[in-house]
């Protein structure tokens, strides 16, 4: 089950200088490939049952493990939504397949963005904040959480900035910075990174009056925040750090930010994924965005040799970087079975696809 992949060709390209953050030797990229992992073991999926389990919206390196979260909950014993696998030879190792719980995730629904601390002692997960809950009905409020814990005590978990109604905890006070911070009333929250500076980074991907009114964006929002004995505080307010407006040659799909990490063996850039879903299929985009003198730049597509844009055919949702020379992206392609190709991998339903870039 784990030895199944594809290759890409040998791919090589460079990714441009831009303003104060000039490419190097190093940015050129060896290969791309493709490979399948469980989120669940086939033998507790029900029989003939073909819909896809694995839908993983984030990813984060974690010593030497991969930490992954579950937009929905996965259908086994406590419906976890976050769960861990080894990291082994440079991609998705072999078993153990763990699941994390601690009340402060359980707690919490549709997680879409995970990252840790410069320091790597800390992970932290973000839901979409797509709604929020009301007095009389504060269900919707587990839809509006960060959550925190030490990497190597899950079940210290706790929620940022904690307000509880309804039995609810979740940190639903944040709405209104990140309202105030983005310009709009609906948002979503689709990746998340930690910045310089002790800096939290929460990209938006769609923005607007309503989820029916609203547009795909590469939005960036920033608040420095501290962390002490096992407790994370904002220090300051969220505010925009970065509004892009993306260009892909040729195309002119609707594209919205998916994944976002700080590449710290450089402390010069973020890598960022953007994906589209409509009804010519799924797909998406790599992407560098310049960081200097504590600012994000445009992001710069990263391309072929031939000047062709690198188009993963899966549905990137979550990039971690596992190196100076190596990222590793996670796609979830919800219902839609891609085809094995140059782009892209077909998975089973207690799979999900993800590809290594290699410098």
């Amino acid at each position: 089950m784990f030895a199944r992949a594809t290759t890409i060709t040998t791919l090589f390209f460079t990714i441009a200088a831009q303003g104060a953050v000039a490419a190097d030797a190093e940015r050129t990229a060896r290969s791309v490939t493709h490979h399948v992992a469980p989120c669940v073991a086939a033998t507790q999926l029900s029989p003939g049952d073909n819909n896809s389990v694995c839908q993983v919206s984030g990813v984060i390196r974690s010593g030497e493990a991969l930490v992954f979260a579950n937009d929905k909950p996965i259908p086994v014993e406590g419906n976890p939504a976050i769960f861990s696998l080894p990291l082994a030879d440079g991609k998705v190792g072999d078993t153990p397949l763990s699941y994390l719980h601690a009340p402060a995730i359980d707690g919490a629904d549709k997680f879409e963005a995970l990252t840790s601390t410069a320091d790597g002692r800390y992970i932290i997960a973000s839901t979409a904040f797509i709604r929020s809950g009301t007095e009389n009905d504060p269900k919707d409020d587990k839809l509006n959480a960060i959550v925190y814990w030490p990497a190597d005590a899950v079940q210290k978990a706790k929620v940022l900035e904690p307000m509880t109604r309804g039995g609810i905890t979740s940190s639903i006070n944040l709405r209104k910075q990140i309202s105030e911070a983005t310009g709009s009333g609906y948002f979503k929250v689709e990746s998340l990174a930690v910045a310089p500076g002790n800096q939290l980074v929460l990209g938006i991907r769609k923005h607007g009056n309503s989820s029916r009114d609203s547009a795909h964006s590469f939005l960036l929002i920033a608040a420095p925040f501290h962390l002490n004995k096992d407790v994370m505080k904002l220090t300051g307010t969220f505010h925009k750090i970065l509004d892009a407006k993306l260009s892909v040659p040729q195309q002119t799909r609707l594209l919205g930010l998916s994944g976002l990490v700080f590449d710290s063996s450089s402390d010069r850039r973020f890598y960022a994924v953007t994906s589209m879903e409509d009804d010519q299929g799924i797909g998406g985009y790599l992407w560098e965005v310049p960081w200097a003198e504590g600012k994000a730049g445009e992001p710069i597509l990263v391309k072929d040799a031939n000047g062709e844009p690198l188009r993963f055919a899966n549905k990137p949702e979550g990039i971690t970087t596992l190196g100076s020379h190596q990222l590793l992206v996670v796609h979830d392609d919800d219902q839609i079975q891609v085809q094995t190709s140059l782009n892209g991998i077909a998975h089973r339903p207690n799979e999900f696809a993800y590809s290594i870039i290699k410098f």
